[in-house]
Formats: structure tokens, C-alpha cells, sequence
């Protein structure tokens, strides 16, 4: 990703959420920062990690399908100045029609980046394989080939695409207080009966386990550019 940035970029991150991973990537390569997201609490959380008193960086509380409606006016954002676009584990929420929205906005030369998991990453995530109907619930998920198609049906050539795997050594408490407060949208699709059932059946499930446990984590990340 970085061969493709250059310093002073302007980057923008779609449904920001947060910002974990935008503003960790702005502040190590030097780049400037726009966070869009429609969620006011998250933005507020975000405010905190980046350094609004460049002129340049910006929160945007809008959808952002608003956003490219309006060309950005409304806070007098130029589309046409943005280097990067970034989707950061929220291409599922917002769909693949941002390709098309967001392609037709794009300046020639500009980057799409998606960072996302795949259906069969989250199938074989530690919580698809050991939180019941995990994978089953979450329905919102991609295809690698469908992301790739979405790119490809638009003005955007893939310059890259990596699978990435590796490994974060945690704690099993510190996984099971995960499972215990939502931290993945996923559970919020049970019913609170079945959460409480999968709940009960998930600590039998990792109970023999030991407290440390290298877990395993998949994503994939695609980088498209306009053309």
C-alpha cells in the first residue's frame, strides 16, 4: 500500500466507524485525513486521534452516499482533491453500489483501497469456528470475486490484490469479554435468546482451551485505481 502513497496525501475513509486503522495509517506515512461516517458517537471517538489543527483534516457526519450526492459541498470538501479512498471493514455495511457512486466522483490517477473479510475468512475466523452460527448469521460478507467484479464493472483497474494472514497472540478472557460486550456487529444480528444459547455453548467450547492463544486472523485488502 505504501509504494502507492505519496506524503501529503489527502485520504479519505468511508464509514470511518472509530478510525483505528486510517488514522494509525495518516500518522505513519504523513498523510492528510478526511473521516466520513453518519454514526456522531463513533466521529466523536475518532475526533480524539487526529490532529484537527491541520487545516486540511476533517470529520463529516454524513452517509456517505449523501456526501458524493452533494460533491461534497456541504463541507467544503473537493472530491476532485482526494488522492485516496478508503473502505476499512464497512464495505458490508455500505454495499457494492459505492463502486459505481464513487468511481463516477474519483479523479483520474486516485485511489479505491478496500480492507475487508471475505466469507470464508470469517468462516474460519476464531469466532466462526467457535462461536455458534457465527458464519451463518453474518450475511452481509463478500466474496473475494464479487469485490474484484465490482471493481471491474467500473472505471477501476485492480493495481493489487493480497490476502493477508496473521497471527495475534490474546488472551482467552480477553476474547470471551469480546464475545460478552457485541465487539463484532455480527452478534447484534442474534436474537437475544440465541445470543444467550450460543453464549453458554461457546465457553464449553473454548473452556479446555488455554488462557494465551495465538488467533488467527484473515482479511483481504484490494487496491484499485481510476483510470
Amino acid at each position: 500500500m505504501k509504494k502507492y502513497i505519496t506524503k501529503n496525501d489527502l485520504l479519505m475513509d468511508i464509514a470511518c466507524g472509530t478510525g483505528r486503522i486510517s488514522t494509525n495509517v495518516c500518522r505513519s506515512l504523513d498523510l492528510r485525513l478526511i473521516l466520513v461516517d453518519k454514526n456522531i458517537h463513533m466521529l466523536n471517538v475518532a475526533m480524539k486521534k487526529i490532529n484537527m489543527r491541520h487545516e486540511r483534516n476533517k470529520l463529516i457526519n454524513m452517509d456517505v452516499y449523501d456526501f458524493l450526492e452533494n460533491n461534497g459541498k456541504t463541507d467544503n470538501v473537493k472530491i476532485n482533491d482526494i488522492n485516496i479512498f478508503t473502505c476499512f471493514n464497512a464495505i458490508h455495511w455500505i454495499g457494492l453500489g459505492l463502486f459505481k457512486k464513487l468511481e463516477e466522483k474519483m479523479s483520474p490517477g486516485s485511489l479505491f483501497i478496500i480492507l475487508t473479510r471475505t466469507k470464508k475468512q470469517n468462516k474460519e475466523s476464531f469466532f466462526g469456528l467457535n462461536f455458534p452460527k457465527f458464519a451463518d448469521k453474518e450475511t452481509r460478507l463478500f466474496s473475494s470475486n464479487q469485490l474484484l467484479d465490482g471493481f471491474k464493472e467500473c472505471n477501476l483497474s485492480v493495481v493489487e490484490t493480497k490476502f493477508l494472514k496473521y497471527q495475534i497472540l490474546q488472551k482467552k478472557s480477553k476474547l470471551l469479554e469480546q464475545a460478552k460486550k457485541k465487539s463484532y456487529s455480527t452478534f447484534s444480528l442474534y436474537s437475544n435468546e440465541e445470543y444467550e444459547k450460543a453464549m453458554r455453548i461457546f465457553k464449553d467450547n473454548i473452556s479446555s482451551k488455554p488462557e494465551m492463544l495465538n488467533v488467527q486472523y484473515e482479511n483481504l485488502l484490494i487496491i484499485g485505481k481510476k483510470q
